[in-house]
């Protein structure tokens, strides 16, 4: 699938506000029938308008171009369990990327 997203932000108490401009391209896979991979990539750049002195509500994106993607593997054995491993990862602005794994595993009664 293909995704553009175009969003404006603004917040009244610090005068902050962003236009933000995202594209958003992610796939799905199934194979040997109990198994599923997920891909995601959003690449956006955020232009921010933000009066001197002001500091910026902590949910909004940092200014510049970011970038976030996303790789899960699901395992099915039965109609009742599911594990999967995800891989996230982001970069802000100027800052680092950043990582994050996850191991989830969900039992259905």
């Amino acid at each position: 699938g293909l995704q553009g997203e175009l969003l404006r932000r603004g917040d009244d108490v610090s005068g902050v506000t962003q236009r933000e401009l995202a594209v958003r391209p992610s796939g799905r896979r199934r194979f040997l029938r109990a198994w599923t991979l997920q891909a995601e990539l959003r690449v956006a750049d955020v232009r921010s308008s933000e009066p001197a002195g002001a500091l910026r509500p902590w949910f909004f994106p940092q200014p510049g171009r970011n970038a976030e993607s996303s790789l899960r593997l699901a395992w099915e054995p039965n109609e009742f369990l599911t594990v999967s491993a995800t891989w996230f990862t982001r970069k802000q602005g100027e800052r680092r990327w950043q990582h994050d794994v996850r191991i989830e595993t969900t039992a259905r009664f």
